[in-house]
């Protein structure tokens, strides 16, 4: 890819549960959820893509329907976009998981996150939007910014948010943002 937006699913009945899970076909996004990639997709059928990448868990994937239907792209599922891998504490509550890294909680690595979203944004060419998760993101965006996981333990990627990627400069242009700028959406026009 040259440019990318990288969008957070909607609210699913995840986030309203406080679950994570990695299932492909559970926790549909909420109503919220939909009227909040409503708004999201609004935006970007104002710009120019080649496509659509998602991952192929059921949140992310219905939020790129969503997004498709506004702009008329076609969606292509990529494993690479889907959710972190929760090992033993998959369909957990948050607040059920106990403290420890990632490793010690045999869950994916920082490490992967960041190896299969590099592979994913380096495969295409053209401009995309890529439909997946916090954490995937999340991992993107720092490694781009030179930072590691616990240098990013506070960025939040919020539900339907965009943050915009110059693939090739390994350029951040924006984090979690509800409202793309002028300035980011100048780079998203033929």
């Amino acid at each position: 890819m040259d440019r990318a937006i990288l969008v957070r699913h909607g609210e699913s009945e995840t986030n309203v549960y406080g679950i994570i899970s990695s299932d492909e076909d559970r926790y549909p996004l909420t109503e919220n959820g939909i009227v909040q990639v409503q708004r999201t997709a609004a935006q970007l059928a104002e710009l120019d893509f080649d496509g659509i990448v998602s991952s192929p868990i059921l949140r992310a994937y219905q939020s790129a329907k969503i997004i498709a239907s506004a702009t008329g792209l076609p969606v292509i599922k990529d494993e690479r976009a889907r959710e972190s891998e929760f090992g033993p504490y998959n369909n957990s509550r948050i607040t059920e998981i106990p403290y420890g890294t990632r490793e010690e909680l045999e869950m994916e690595t920082w490490d992967s996150h960041v190896r299969r979203m590099r592979s994913l944004l380096e495969d295409y060419d053209g401009s995309y939007i890529v439909v997946s998760h916090a954490y995937p993101i999340k991992s993107i965006l720092c490694d781009y910014l030179g930072l590691g996981e616990f240098d990013c333990f506070s960025v939040e990627i919020k539900n339907a948010s965009m943050s915009a990627v110059l693939v090739k400069e390994r350029m951040v242009l924006t984090i979690g943002s509800l409202i793309l700028s002028e300035s980011v959406r100048s780079k998203f026009r033929k």
